[in-house]
């Protein structure tokens, strides 16, 4: 069976997934969410909750019962650090990252690099918003 397939119990029939298809919840403090800005670059702050939901669209577009998750996205955030590791308010981050967004630099939103929540808050990583 591959990642994201569910196998099918005797008498149960999954007509509707539509109540786990996303899910909020709340992280640490230290979570560090990675952004994709612009081609090559990558920012970092931190953030105090995660989003997951599945891929709809590919689902429906292959007609499957193949379920694969997104990458989390980040909300809640809650500061960041700059080039020389100054802390940086949340207001001043989300005001760099609105300017990226106007720009067209955020490719892929605020979806986060890591694969899941798991991987997210287990990330200890330099975490640079922006040099």
């Amino acid at each position: 069976m591959e990642y994201g397939q569910y196998r099918r119990e005797h008498g149960f029939h999954k007509h509707d997934i539509s109540m786990c298809s996303s899910e909020k919840r709340p992280v640490p403090k230290s979570t560090r969410c990675r952004v994709h800005v612009g081609s090559h670059a990558e920012s970092c702050f931190f953030i105090g909750m995660a989003k997951t939901s599945i891929d709809e669209g590919r689902r429906r577009r292959r007609d499957s019962k193949d379920i694969r998750k997104l990458s989390p996205k980040g909300y809640d955030i809650v500061g960041g650090r700059d080039g020389q590791g100054k802390e940086l308010s949340a207001d001043q981050v989300k005001t760099f990252i609105k300017k990226q967004d106007e720009k067209g630099n955020l490719p892929y939103g605020l979806s986060c690099t890591a694969r899941d929540v798991g991987e997210l808050t287990s990330d200890q990583g330099e975490c640079v918003t922006y040099a």
